[in-house]
């Protein structure tokens, strides 16, 4: 499973451990919106993955 992290702060230890904890199981990939506002990228990533979570 390809799970994408988007993170709209600097993300706090209970997120750090989450992805962690997915990345034993999972792709992983990070998107952080508060650094980088490449949309067209981020859709592309939502599109290319299974499951997206929003912090």
């Amino acid at each position: 499973m390809k799970i994408l992290y988007i993170l709209k702060a600097e993300p706090e230890d209970i997120v750090n451990r989450l992805i962690a904890e997915h990345k034993k199981d999972s792709e992983v990939l990070v998107f952080e919106l508060y650094k980088d506002k490449d949309y067209d990228l981020m859709a592309k990533m939502i599109e290319d993955c299974d499951r997206v979570i929003a912090w």
